[in-house]
């Protein structure tokens, strides 16, 4: 695809598309009178506040009223609009993210940190980050780059942080919105969703109440046995089809929030928050690349847990309690956070989607459960000198439990020589406990008014012990293993900030990014060391690693941020080179002992430019303007991966963003319309594996009238009907595509 071109012409399109609406109505038309200026954004991405342009710190921040007009209700929207952020959507739940190219495998934990204020939630789900839906949202901010010191472990690649809409204290206030839609291929889709703050004591006591339920109807077609393939496991073995249906992967979001804020004195706020998700999906979104278009052949998979579902599907649950005091001392501002969550994760998928060759299920019940607590000072001194310093727990604990019966005809369970029990064919119990303990700081110094050096670290220890019980022909028989590792390490922060003007900064970064570590199972012996050498047979390793340390990162980053035009348009960009060490690697049995070692034996590099530019055309027109290009390679052979040179997955060279937004009025009335055309480079979808996703724009567009009290909205997403594959699990049989054209209207109510 030429690149240039095809943001040339759908630029050119949004561009000539908002001037023939402002011209039209010209005559009808007053213009937003001019703020002379963007306005401020404060962000607290450093865990004090202050302005955007005078953070220095490569972020990305989304306003209250950006998300609402931009329609973004799961990362999904607005994720892969931002420079060097990458979002692979693999279902309800399932949401897998990439910053500056650091990418995380299948079944590692994550590499970019997600907040929900202040509760982190990537500690509870290997690898995939928990969606809760940006409902009656203050911000959202995106922070690329590792962030070790402040946010701890998983933030090697940036940190998202969700920030909801606190209670107001001084008056009530609401809305509703009710909006319908169709997808191309499915079906349609609904929505409603609401607030409500009331303040029970005026200036002290106030409660706000936020619920949503969000149905988006599926849009796969099962093809039954035109998956000649998944054909010849029938015929050999057994099995239904799943038949007629064209809404598969179709999910339904509900949930509620509560959230009350108590100020007994003007210097302290304390807020007590209650959220509830759940998520329910029939089937899944997965497709067969080599059947083309949105199609898959999945086998009905009624199985002894979920004996009265029979056929896939997925359930996801998260309840969490907040607990957050702030007290203004003055001189600086303290705050401590506490929070408990709650998760169940569900779903039954039949297994020959990837390459089994054989008919079998497999039910899946994870459960998550942690409490985690921080408390921090942030200095509000007078002079050039200011600190942060907190203290940092969590206490998290996960199990897994996972049954693959078969699903094919009994009678032909034993030519397939899986053993004797067709319900025991791959079981296991697995329990994982974490504890981890920080303590982190900063401290800075202004020289001369214009030059900051910042110095931060974090010292932080961790246990982490992991139970499994597995049995099973697949397991090799019984099996009872218990592992532990801890580890302690320091992480560090340096930063020199230099300011000539109050519309100009240029800073220097260097920083560090860490994954705990995990205890690991060892292959069983008896198939895998034959000759009780001690060694994964094959290889020159050991085959009882113990446990893999934790991966780490170090960046070396120069940024600079303008405001230019009296404030009318910003600039801020970034380059940097990332070096990555100790990568977990999964090493295949070279011997076909039926297992697979991890070891620490990856090195990758990632080296990149960001850009982003608002501006402020007229009072009532801003356009936005974001790309990035990174190069993101493994930094030397190794094995599994690939050789020294292979791109790592899921990561684009390319992407970029072009937005553009009017305000105007028409026969009175407050109108909008806004354009966001995004692309998504190529990227190979596995490492070591010439297939590739990516490559493909989108354009979404969004028009909008209020009256009164009322808005209506009418949109688009994916107008140009872009059909390209996201990723693929196992090449060619599973996969991904972009979710179809979607076309809507909604109304909100005010008050």
């Amino acid at each position: 695809m030429n690149v240039a071109s095809h943001f040339g012409g759908i630029f050119a399109s949004v561009f000539l598309f908002v001037f023939a609406v402002s011209s039209a109505d010209a005559q009808d038309s007053v213009p937003r009178g001019d703020t002379g200026g963007l306005q401020e954004v404060v962000v607290t991405a450093s865990k004090r506040e202050e302005g955007l342009q005078d953070s220095p710190i490569s972020i990305s921040a989304l306003s209250m009223n950006e998300l609402s007009e931009r329609g973004a209700l799961g990362m999904q929207d607005y994720l892969s609009t931002l420079p060097g952020v990458s979002m692979q959507d693999l279902g309800a739940g399932q949401n897998k993210i990439t910053m500056r190219g650091i990418a995380g495998g299948a079944g590692e934990d994550a590499t970019v940190g997600v907040y929900f204020g202040e509760v982190p939630l990537t500690g509870y789900a290997t690898g995939f980050a928990v969606d809760m839906k940006l409902v009656d949202m203050e911000r959202v901010e995106v922070i690329r780059g590792p962030q070790g010191t402040l946010f701890g472990s998983g933030t090697m690649g940036g940190v998202v942080r969700n920030i909801p809409k606190a209670p107001n204290l001084a008056g009530l206030e609401g809305w509703l919105t009710a909006g319908l839609s169709h997808t191309d291929k499915g079906g349609t889709n609904y929505k409603v969703e609401g607030a409500v703050n009331v303040p029970l004591v005026v200036d002290k006591l106030a409660v706000r109440l936020v619920g949503y339920e969000i149905d988006n109807h599926g849009y796969i077609t099962t093809v039954g046995r035109a998956d000649t393939r998944k054909a010849g496991i029938v015929d050999r073995y057994g099995g239904t089809f799943v038949t007629g249906v064209d809404d598969d992967g179709g999910d339904n979001t509900t949930g509620v929030r509560a959230t009350v804020l108590w100020r007994p004195v003007d210097d302290l706020d304390v807020t007590l928050t209650l959220t509830r998700q759940t998520i329910d999906q029939d089937g899944f979104t997965m497709i067969n690349p080599r059947l083309g278009g949105y199609r898959s052949a999945p086998l009905v998979t009624r199985t002894p847990l979920s004996p009265n579902t029979p056929l896939e599907n997925m359930n996801d649950d998260v309840e969490i309690i907040g607990l957050v005091a702030q007290y203004d001392l003055g001189w600086a501002t303290v705050v401590a956070s506490g929070s408990h969550l709650e998760g169940d994760s569900d779903y039954t998928i039949d297994m020959s989607r990837g390459p089994l060759i054989w008919p079998i299920a497999v039910d899946w019940d994870e459960a998550k459960e942690g409490d985690v607590a921080e408390i921090r000072m942030s200095s509000q001194f007078d002079g050039p000198f200011q600190m942060l310093l907190g203290y940092y727990y969590e206490d998290l604990q996960r199990t897994s439990a996972r049954l693959a019966p078969w699903i094919g005809d009994p009678v032909l369970f034993l030519t397939a020589r899986l053993g004797s029990d067709p319900l025991d064919i791959f079981q296991t119990d697995e329990r994982w406990f974490v504890t981890q303990k920080a303590i982190f700081g900063e401290t800075s110094y202004t020289l001369f008014d214009k030059l900051t050096l910042t110095a931060g670290a974090r010292k932080y220890d961790y246990d982490r012990f992991e139970y499994a019980a597995r049995t099973g022909a697949f397991n090799r028989g019984r099996s009872l293993n218990e592992e532990r590792t801890t580890e302690k390490d320091e992480l560090y922060k340096l930063n020199a900030t230099y300011s000539p003007s109050e519309n100009a900064m240029v800073y220097a970064t260097y920083s560090e990014g860490f994954r705990l570590g995990q205890p690991i199972t060892p292959p069983a012996q008896i198939y895998c060391d034959v000759n009780n050498d001690g060694l994964f047979d094959g290889t020159n390793l050991p085959i009882n690693q113990g446990s893999l340390k934790s991966d780490s990162l170090a960046n070396y980053e120069l940024g600079a941020k303008f405001a230019l035009l009296k404030n009318r348009m910003t600039i801020n960009a970034a380059v940097y080179n990332i070096d990555w060490k100790n990568i977990p690697v999964t090493i295949a049995s070279p011997v076909a002992c039926g297992d697979s070692l991890q070891v620490n034996a990856g090195k990758a590099r990632s080296r990149g430019l960001e850009f982003e530019a608002t501006y402020l055309v007229t009072g009532g027109l801003i356009a936005t303007l974001g790309m990035a290009y990174v190069n993101s390679e493994l930094a030397e052979d190794a094995p599994s991966l690939g050789p020294k040179g292979a791109r790592l997955q899921g990561v684009p060279e390319v992407n970029g963003h072009f937005g553009l937004k009017y305000d105007f009025t028409v026969m009175g009335l407050e109108s909008f319309i806004r354009g966001d055309y995004s692309y998504i480079g190529e990227y190979p979808v596995l490492l070591n594996n010439p297939a590739e996703g990516g490559d493909y724009g989108r354009l979404d567009m969004r028009f909008g009238v209020k009256v009164g009290h009322i808005s209506i909205q009418a949109y688009g997403n994916n107008l140009t009907g872009e059909d390209a594959i996201l990723t693929m699990r196992t090449v060619p049989v599973e996969g991904w595509r972009v979710r179809p054209r979607t076309i809507g209207v909604e109304t909100i109510y005010q008050f």
